[in-house]
């Protein structure tokens, strides 16, 4: 019998020790304190904490700030796209030089943080450092982050609410909308006060200065850069970085460093589309202010008139300019300054159009159901009696739906898993990874594992596919594809393409023959002395009260009734051991107990994947509960989860990996 093994805990099931990541552990997780709710009771506030304009958006209602900018889901929506757009053309979340202190342990600020993207992602990236996000509206997580950061509702203007000499690394980025020059001296000293001796600042700002821009656009931008001057707003603030920066050392020009990237608009590729799209939906959130410019348009001319003005960008070959300093008080190190006209002094290097290789996207927000190619003989997708969206190939046994929900529910079990199992992977390819290497990932869904190694392993590619088209069709690095395909039909690759294939949990997708059948194609597909790395779930609940076990129990003899094992995690070396023709040497398989409920946020987390995921096969269970409504089951699914917290319930999850070896014929 298998003992619980927490997350975090270097036990191996089998005689070796898996080599993992270090993370923090649920354990620690208590120690730090979740911010309240925006709605949690506190203080009394005797004004509304949001106003809406006049096109129903929402904004914060700080009168001392003049950010002015919504906070609503939308604008939530923008700015986690605008998080890739500079990850990918600035080449990195940061280029201070501080990733051996950022690996060692560092306590990290970020300003303004928004949705808190780049505090999750750098939390993950380095799991020994501490990350505080602050921002003026609370619409950064409140659950399911990284247990190494926390986000904090703080008005920098107001203050940093930080002891002096806090923190070894401060970061802020596009701010040129929310800061007045006053706002500027007093939050740069601010941040010269939190950091430490030798400690670095990086600030990212933008200059709005079209280049290269035809009639309309120019017009456009003028009108917005006026428009924001009238109310002491400086969106060209990027062409003044190395003045902003210096204010943050007592001896800037020993370390100050400063350079810039040129983004095109609405041409060169994926790039071009991402920035005209956040130009579109800044700008459209803001039109009140542009009425004195163009008079009181109605919402559907001004949108009309932006789009013309956007569309003559191709054709003129339109660039703005995104600018990225640092500056530590201790290190030495060329300096670089921006030239002013923003054109290439010769110490320069050149600033590159970033334009990813791959082919030209359609625009960004198109939807997975938007038609490509030819039309099919029947409806791409069906829906359940409760109103579930799912895939509809008939040969394929796959349960889950591919709607929104789905899509968000996957992207937090990717972390969940990240974070209870140590890692992103744990074949020992990492150092084939840094060379450079052909990756797989079967079944990707909305491919933020692709997404994320495919950040951090530059010089590799990676390929995910899926039988739903629900991964990104424009916003990707460059060295990453996407492709719809059913493994269940063969995997569409040449034999010996990869030397690394990645599977996960889809226990609730193959059949004993698929498994049978896709683990042979994997094995085909694998270069001889490639790795194959699986994970799936044992879906038997331990240490269960009656609610639970018999919660789960019926799934499980439901998706039996479809030839599904949703135990099949237990059974891992079997299926690794069909990969190979001769396993034996490099067969490794582990596990870690997940608790449901409670131990912190990665048991939090656990229970609200039961929680959202399980209504998505309501259907399933009524073959014994009978017709439910939806809240009834939501209810069932609520006092389960409240006793396997009571019960101290867990699931085991098993990895695995093997080092494929093919027979000589």
């Amino acid at each position: 019998m298998l003992v619980p093994k927490k997350a975090g805990e270097q036990v191996s099931a089998r005689q070796t020790a898996l080599p993992s990541p270090e993370i923090l552990t649920p354990v620690a997780l208590s120690q730090l304190s979740a911010p309240s709710t925006p709605t949690s009771p506190g203080t009394s506030l005797s004004k509304p904490k949001f106003v809406y304009n006049e096109l129903n958006r929402r904004f914060h209602n700080e009168e001392d700030s003049a950010y002015i900018l919504p906070n609503d889901e939308n604008e939530i929506g923008r700015l986690q796209e605008l998080h890739y757009l500079m990850r990918w053309t600035l080449e990195g979340d940061f280029q201070a030089p501080i990733k051996e202190i950022l690996q060692s342990g560092a306590r990290v600020l970020d300003i303004g943080c928004g949705p808190g993207t780049w505090v999750m992602a750098m939390a993950t990236a380095y799991p020994k450092s501490h990350f505080t996000g602050i921002g003026i509206s609370p619409v950064f997580p409140d659950k399911d982050y990284p247990p190494n950061c926390i986000f904090q509702q703080a008005n920098s203007i107001k203050g940093l609410p930080f002891p002096d000499n806090h923190f070894d690394f401060v970061y802020e980025r596009m701010l040129e909308a929310g800061y007045t020059s006053s706002n500027w001296t007093f939050v740069l000293s601010e941040i010269k006060r939190v950091t430490k001796p030798g400690g670095w600042v990086e600030l990212v700002e933008v200059d709005l200065t079209p280049r290269s821009a035809g009639p309309k656009f120019k017009h456009l931008i003028n009108a917005v850069i006026e428009a924001l001057k009238e109310k002491n707003l400086d969106v060209t603030i990027g062409r003044q970085i190395s003045s902003l920066v210096e204010q943050c050392s007592d001896e800037p020009k020993a370390s100050l460093v400063a350079d810039y990237r040129s983004v095109p608009v609405n041409f060169a590729g994926p790039v071009g589309d991402m920035w005209a799209n956040q130009l579109k939906l800044a700008i459209g959130a803001t039109q009140p202010l542009f009425q004195a410019k163009y008079g009181n348009v109605e919402l559907e001319g001004f949108n009309r008139s932006m789009q013309e003005a956007i569309d003559e960008c191709t054709e003129f070959k339109t660039v703005v300019e995104e600018v990225r300093p640092f500056k530590t008080g201790t290190e030495k190190t060329s300096i670089k300054s921006v030239p002013p006209t923003g054109k290439e002094s010769s110490a320069e290097p050149a600033a590159a159009v970033t334009t990813p290789p791959h082919k030209e996207s359609s625009s960004i927000g198109t939807s997975p159901t938007s038609p490509n190619g030819s039309l099919r003989e029947k409806p791409k997708f069906v829906w359940n009696e409760v109103n579930r969206r799912f895939h509809n190939e008939e040969d394929s046994a796959y349960v889950l739906p591919n709607d929104e929900g789905e899509v968000t529910r996957l992207q937090e079990f990717h972390y969940l898993t990240r974070w209870g199992l140590n890692g992103d992977f744990h074949a020992p390819v990492k150092e084939k990874l840094e060379s450079g290497a052909q990756v797989l990932d079967i079944g990707c869904g909305p491919e933020t594992w692709v997404l994320e190694m495919a950040t951090e392993f530059p010089e590799s590619h990676f390929t995910g596919i899926d039988i739903s088209a629900i991964f990104p069709e424009t916003i990707r690095p460059r060295n990453c594809d996407f492709l719809e395909a059913n493994s269940l039909k063969g995997l569409p690759f040449p034999d010996n393409h990869f030397d690394f294939v990645y599977q996960r949990y889809l226990l609730g997708g193959y059949t004993a023959e698929n498994w049978k059948f896709v683990l042979s194609e994997i094995k085909r597909v694998t270069k001889p002395g490639g790795w194959v790395e699986l994970v799936e779930l044992d879906s038997t609940v331990r240490n269960a009260g009656p609610l639970l076990k018999d919660l789960l129990d019926t799934m499980i003899s439901a998706t039996k009734a479809k030839g599904l094992d949703t135990t099949i995690g237990e059974q891992l070396s079997s299926l690794l051991e069909q990969c190979s023709d001769d396993p034996k040497p490099t067969l490794q398989v582990d596990y870690r107990s997940i608790p449901v409920g409670f131990d912190g946020r990665i048991g939090d987390m656990w229970a609200n994947q039961m929680r959202t995921g399980f209504p998505g096969i309501q259907p399933l269970f009524e073959t014994k509960y009978g017709k439910m409504t939806p809240e009834e089951f939501k209810q069932r699914i609520e006092n389960a989860l409240q006793e396997g917290a009571d019960h101290q319930a867990y699931h085991n999850f098993f990895f695995g990996y093997v080092q494929v070896v093919k027979a000589k014929a």
